[in-house]
């Protein structure tokens, strides 16, 4: 196992273009809604999936034949509609959107198998997913054959 000796610091607010990200956000104390769930897409995977802002999406927990868990996004005309999400005052306009958002209410299995409530977003690599026509998957668990641990035992 690694020991961490140092740690890179971020700026939170300066999210690029072309990232993929969950996060469940608090609900502050004194406001009405609940806690929420946000899934943010990048405009190359909707491109490939075929999401367009304004579709309807659900998501879920799945698993795939050798049991890893992913985060499946998938068309779904009863889910919550897919919503553009532009990046500083440079943005394009809302038809040239550098990603896409889609916010669900915050359950229990969130927080179990994604990401902390008011923790840190947990962020997911384009060449990382799996994509077909109206759904997205990320994997939530690491994979041993990646190059970073080979020759680690």
């Amino acid at each position: 196992m690694f020991k961490k000796i140092e740690s890179s610091i971020h700026n939170a607010r300066s999210i690029t273009a072309g990232e993929n990200y969950v996060k469940i956000y608090n609900k502050q104390e004194g406001t009405k809604g609940r806690t929420a769930l946000a899934v943010v897409v990048s405009q190359e995977l909707c491109a490939l999936a075929k999401m367009k802002i304004g579709m309807k999406f659900s998501i879920h927990l799945v698993e795939d034949d050798q049991k890893r868990k992913w985060l499946l996004v998938e068309a779904d005309p009863e889910g919550s509609s897919l919503s553009s999400l532009n990046a500083g005052k440079k943005a394009p306009s809302r038809d040239q959107y550098q990603r896409s958002k889609l916010q669900v209410r915050a359950l229990d299995w969130m927080e179990r198998h994604l990401v902390e409530r008011g923790k840190d977003a947990r962020s997911f690599r384009n060449d990382s997913a799996k994509v077909s026509e109206g759904c997205v998957a990320f994997p939530l668990e690491v994979e041993k054959q990646a190059s970073w641990f080979q020759g680690r035992g």
